[in-house]
């Protein structure tokens, strides 16, 4: 079940997907598992899952920005009436924070020695640090930066990519 703030419990009833291992083909096959009449099935035992300690995968994309409590309810049969213990039992639920926002980053503008470097400008001088004016939208971001030369050998670039992180969190 899924409450989200100041709503009401929806019942889970979407399809994931895991590894399987095959002992007939020696390697790991996807399965998808899907609830059967509103009950997700337990992992056989002796089977061997790639993820053997998920019951279930769950995308949130559905789910409304903000808090949301997650709540599992066990039973030992497709009925009612077999729960095992009682969905207010210490550690079946637990509140997240569902952020969904699609991150946006801009490059306003890229600085030079206190200088403006234009769209396709040349240095040509001065120090090797540049300054980067970015926009970003709230939430945790990675920012990735990554550079290479122009340096090519007739048909490719010489040279890979040098890359660099930062990750930072934004509650504005």
């Amino acid at each position: 079940m899924v409450t989200p703030s100041g709503g009401a419990p929806q019942t889970v009833t979407q399809a994931y997907t895991d590894y399987l291992w095959s002992t007939a083909l020696n390697r790991f096959e996807a399965v998808s598992t899907s609830p059967v009449n509103g009950y997700y099935p337990v992992h056989a035992a002796g089977a061997i899952w790639l993820n053997y300690w998920l019951g279930m995968l769950l995308d949130s994309t559905g789910l409304p920005n903000g808090l949301n409590t997650i709540q599992i309810r066990l039973f030992a049969a497709q009925s009612p009436g077999s729960e095992i213990g009682h969905a207010t039992d210490s550690g079946r639920s637990a509140t997240l924070m569902i952020d969904n926002t699609l991150p946006h980053a801009v490059i306003n503008d890229i600085w030079h020695d206190g200088a403006i470097v234009g769209t396709c400008g040349i240095v040509q001088s001065g120090s090797p640090n540049f300054t980067f004016d970015i926009t970003a939208t709230a939430c945790g971001h990675s920012f990735f930066l990554y550079a290479w030369d122009r340096v090519i050998n007739g048909w490719g670039y010489i040279h890979g990519t040098a890359g660099y992180q930062k990750t930072i969190t934004i509650l504005l």
